[in-house]
């Protein structure tokens, strides 16, 4: 949902500290950014 509001995924971790993501982890946090103005989703910069 995140990615089409325009967000990217900057990181994912296993807890808020930044611990790895593993298959073994229990919980997860993704971190999700706008891009920057000019990038390639901004649709000024498309055209």
């Amino acid at each position: 949902m995140a990615e089409l509001a325009g967000f990217e995924l900057e990181s994912g971790h296993t807890d808020w500290r930044g611990a790895e993501f593993t298959a073994e982890s229990r919980s997860h946090v993704s971190v999700y950014r706008l891009p920057s103005p000019g990038g390639p989703l901004d649709p000024v910069a498309a055209i």
